[in-house]
This record gives C-alpha cells, structure tokens and sequence, in this order.
C-alpha cells in the first residue's frame, strides 16, 4: 500500500486488458521462463502484456482504489454511484468496506478495532490489518502544513 500515490510519477503506463494485441508493449525478456498451455516456452508474438502482466506482476488494482477513496469527493461519488444503481457489482462489497475505513480513520485513527468484524471482503480485511498492525499506509497519515507540524 505505501508508496501507490505517485509511483508512476513521470513513467508511461499502460492498463492492459485480456483484449490486447499480441506482443504489443512487450519483449522477449519479458516473456522469458514463461510457457503455454502445452509447457513450450511462450514467443513474444503470441502472448499479450495482460497475460505476462498475470503470470510476472501484483495486481494492485485494490491498492489503488483505496489511495483514490482516501479523496472525500470521489468517495462521496462512489458511494452515491453505489445508491443509484439497480445491481450489485462485485467491486460494491470492497468499495463500502474502503469507504468505512476512510470514514473511521477520518474520525479516529486510533479507534481502527471497531471495524473488525465490519469490514467483510478480504480486500478490506487486509488493508484493516494493516492499519491494526500500525502499518498505515502513507498516503492516510495526517498531513503536515508548511510550518511540519
């Protein structure tokens, strides 16, 4: 979790999906110790950035939607796009148990125990522990004004 804010600062990025072109945005390194369906080593060509981004990478999808839900405009709007609509998606679990971590760590950091048992997607449970362990994720600690206090 730490670190999520400004982590591409000044890099390209790409947000691959399972639709990708083949061997577009990836090399041959990439692809190295890497094998099909059928064990043969995977060519360049034939596979996709989202596959080697599965087989190589953290998704850190989660991690990023919690830095984003720690901004009260796009929590509020997340939390009303969840009111207005007439399904449940799976994300809707994960976005209420980050929406009542922000909330309780806005009103008090130190009372961060009353949520166990609230919190239910394994994803919430995670990101609680963390700050249970005092392990809080930088981009939630009090921020300092100019003066540092």
């Amino acid at each position: 979790m730490t670190g999520v804010v400004g982590r591409w600062r000044g890099d390209k990025i790409v947000i691959a999906g399972d639709y990708a072109d083949e061997g577009r945005f990836i090399t041959q390194k990439d692809v190295e110790g890497l094998v099909d369906d059928n064990g043969e080593p995977l060519k360049r060509r034939k596979t996709t950035l989202y596959n080697v981004a599965e087989e190589k990478y953290k998704d850190i999808s989660y991690d990023v939607l919690f830095a984003l839900m720690a901004d009260s405009y796009f929590r509020e709007d997340k939390m009303k796009a969840l009111e207005d609509r007439e399904y449940e998606d799976e994300t809707d679990s994960i976005i209420r148990d980050f929406n009542a971590i922000h909330e309780q760590y806005n009103k008090s950091s130190k009372d961060m125990i009353l949520l166990i048992g609230c919190v239910t997607t394994p994803e919430g449970k995670g990101i609680l522990e963390k700050f249970l362990r005092g392990a809080a994720p930088n981009e939630h600690s009090p921020k300092k004004n100019s003066l540092g206090t």
